[in-house]
């Protein structure tokens, strides 16, 4: 009986499309740094033009014609981002953005279509319990003191949903489709899309101080009091105009957000690519600066110290390594101390501050409901910040919006979430886990003075992408590229 020797074709699975074919030639383009600049170039365009809404609606359909093309949804992380930066101008716009519902079933169905054909086998990792955790939390908080109306509220289920089973869902899908690739690299292709989206950000700063500039016709000198002084002055702005220009100032804190969780992979492509990104890092610190908001400027120079004292570990030159450790030490001890000094000299007080107040409430809403805390869609801080429609009321701070949502209840499970994230980043130790751990170390320093991680679209959604890059790194003991 005579054998035949076959060749077998490899048979592709079946989200693959042949390499020669005409639709992995237009995935591989939608993944090209042309592509992105495009899509840079495109939410440019609107956001100079004035028309944010417009950008939304844009970012949307490309989303998910993306989501229907392409299988990696990794093509989607930069329209993404970008659609949530041009959304930021339009702040309380919830009556705005209802009118659009009827588009919904469009990126639903994107989304439906995408996880369905493009399906991978499911595989969870060590942020699995964490986001089980907080679940938990989120579903129990306020048992036992929030009233059924606030609890089944609109926005109530929308954030009890999104940050409990919606993240975990997120999660659960995305961790099973971004794996390492052989066409190309998906650690630097999302640094890739982070540094352009975060030049997005700073264009967004840049349009926005000019808009303030020339709408209100600040002076040299009112521009220098307002814009260039550690503490705003507006001597010699009409009084009637302030408001005005707070209303335009007011994605600030967002923006510093979005610039908080991008700027460490600046230092990252510095060390490791090309000194000269280290002129990005400075773009993306004036971008925090220029913004005037309080919470950029003190948490973003911290962060910016951090990103020298961290990054200079991945420095193979020990002269190198050892001076700039040495001198981001030093600054932060400088810092640290004229930081105080400020504060302790300054007359302005945050007795007075809504914040303040809200982290005094927050004890009190845990001693009254000391294991589930008041709910997250509970009213009863209504006195202290009403919040905007389609909101919860923020406490501003991730700290007591535990306490005081959830009680011990939340306490453990954002705490096993945090405890899981940390010990994740450490069992992983590498080059690319340090940056994206850096990148949510930056998230959760603004989530200290504003809702952060609260705001499950954009910013928790980024949280679980960051923890899937980083658990798809190899253990440390098996890196080569280990610190």
């Amino acid at each position: 009986m005579r054998s035949e020797n076959k060749t077998v074709k490899p048979q592709l699975l079946p989200l693959e499309a042949s390499p020669s074919s005409r639709l992995s030639t237009i995935r591989r383009f939608c993944m090209s740094a042309n592509f992105m600049w495009l899509n840079f170039l495109c939410g440019a365009v609107f956001m100079l033009t004035g028309h944010p809404v417009a950008a939304a609606v844009f970012f949307l359909v490309l989303i998910s014609a993306l989501l229907f093309i392409c299988d990696d949804v990794l093509a989607t992380t930069l329209p993404f981002l970008l659609l949530c930066i041009s959304v930021l101008v339009c702040y309380d716009s919830f009556s705005t953005f209802i009118k659009f519902i009827w588009l919904a079933p469009l990126p639903i169905s994107a989304l439906l279509f995408h996880f369905i054909r493009y399906a991978r086998p499911i595989t969870l990792g060590d942020s699995l319990w964490g986001h089980v955790g907080v679940s938990i939390a989120v579903i129990l908080g306020g048992i036992g003191a929030i009233g059924l109306s606030d609890y089944f509220s609109g926005s109530s289920l929308y954030y009890i949903a999104m940050l409990g089973v919606g993240l975990l869902g997120a999660y659960v899908l995305m961790k099973s489709q971004i794996r390492p690739r052989t066409d190309y690299d998906i650690r630097e292709k999302l640094i890739t899309v982070m540094i352009i989206a975060g030049a997005f950000a700073c264009l967004e700063v840049a349009y926005l101080v000019c808009r303030v500039t020339f709408e209100f016709s600040l002076s040299a000198e009112q521009f220098t009091d307002y814009f260039l002084r550690l503490q705003s002055h507006s001597e010699g702005i009409a009084p009637n105009a302030l408001p005005l220009i707070e209303c335009i100032m007011q994605p600030s804190n967002n923006l510093s957000t979005f610039l908080m969780i991008i700027l460490p992979v600046t230092f990252y492509r510095a060390v490791r690519k090309n000194p000269a990104y280290a002129l990005t890092s400075l773009l993306f610190l004036a971008g925090l600066f220029f913004t005037k908001s309080r919470s950029g400027l003190l948490l973003g120079g911290v962060e910016f110290v951090l990103c020298i004292i961290v990054f200079s570990l991945l420095i193979k030159r020990r002269a190198l390594k050892y001076t700039f450790f040495a001198l981001g030490v030093l600054i932060l001890i400088a810092g640290g101390i004229i930081g105080c000094r400020i504060l302790l000299d300054s007359s302005a007080s945050v007795v007075g501050e809504v914040r303040y107040s809200l982290l005094l409430r927050s004890f009190e809403d845990f001693k009254n409901n000391p294991l589930f805390g008041q709910g997250i869609g509970s009213r009863s801080n209504a006195d202290l910040y009403p919040g905007k429609t389609g909101t919860i009321l923020w406490y501003h701070m991730i700290v007591p919006q535990v306490i005081g949502s959830m009680g011990v209840v939340g306490i453990i499970g954002y705490g096993l979430q945090l405890f899981f994230r940390v010990r994740l980043a450490v069992k992983k130790l590498s080059e690319y886990t340090v940056v994206f751990f850096m990148s949510y170390v930056g998230l959760l320093m603004m989530s200290q003075l504003n809702p952060g991680e609260f705001c499950p679209i954009p910013y928790g959604l980024i949280a679980v992408l960051l923890f899937i890059m980083i658990e798809n790194e190899p253990d440390r003991r098996a890196n080569k590229s280990q610190i």
